[in-house]
């Protein structure tokens, strides 16, 4: 029988580990979601309110509106933006 992570449907078995839900059934997860799960700190009822909790997150905006100098520096920094030859960062 092949086992696989029931939120992110991962199939090799060194990273998967038995997780049991409150009401004793148990699935298979792989070791982020595993992880992911004991970290919340909740005691999950079923397989679809695990999912919902665990499920990817990176395609949402969660970024503010505001940035610091800092944070704008960054993002200049790696969306391939130069920075003009007067924009010196020298040390004080």
């Amino acid at each position: 029988m092949s086992h696989r992570c029931i939120v992110c449907d991962l199939s090799d078995a060194r990273a998967l580990t038995r997780f049991t839900f409150r009401s004793g059934e148990h699935c298979f997860l792989c070791g982020t979601h595993a992880l992911m799960a004991e970290r919340a700190g909740v005691s999950y009822i079923s397989t679809n309110a695990l999912k919902e909790a665990l499920r990817e997150r990176r395609a949402g905006n969660r970024r503010s509106a505001h940035q610091d100098e800092l944070a704008e520096s960054l993002a200049r920094a790696f969306n391939g933006e130069k920075r003009e030859r007067s924009d010196r960062r020298a040390l004080a």
